[in-house]
């Protein structure tokens, strides 16, 4: 098992700093607002023709901490079960109304766009994208706040 001291860092070119997390990308640090956080697009995990941004919450200039680059492989590496748990979520929301529609229509509908780890390390931000060229029920962006892998919040 890797830890956090193996990661590769080095200074890109445009001298920000940035580290590789094996097998998963390179993030650049950035920062919103008062909020320091790591954001890089990471390849196309779920199949959906798009990369997948990917973001880390952080106190300040600092590296991510080990805890949330395990969580960030144990996602990616069990991004079926994120999928299911989202999805079931939508159809179980939309079930008896006029938007009712099944699992695997919503599948079609949209793709997962973007993960963010949150700074606790527990909250995991998960957002939808609707497929350019599949009919949706809505024109939005589903939203999601996962704790342990339960669905705390939505926007659904």
């Amino acid at each position: 098992m890797k830890t956090i001291l193996d990661l590769i860092f080095k200074w890109g070119a445009s001298k920000r700093e940035e580290f590789q997390i094996e097998n998963v990308g390179v993030l650049k640090l950035d920062k919103d607002g008062t909020d320091y956080f790591w954001f890089g697009n990471i390849p196309d995990i779920f199949q959906s023709g798009i990369h997948l941004e990917l973001g880390i919450e952080v106190d300040g200039k600092v590296y991510p901490s080990e805890e949330q680059i395990e969580l960030i492989k144990y996602l990616l590496g069990n991004k079926e079960t994120i999928s299911d748990i989202l999805f079931l979520y939508m159809e179980e929301s939309f079930r008896g109304t006029k938007w009712e529609k099944k699992k695997e229509e919503l599948e079609k509908m949209y793709f997962i766009s973007a993960i963010e780890i949150k700074r606790n390390s527990r909250n995991v931000w998960v957002v939808l994208e609707p497929e350019v060229y599949v009919p949706t029920i809505f024109n939005f962006f589903p939203r999601f706040t996962l704790n342990d892998y339960n669905i705390v919040w939505s926007n659904v």
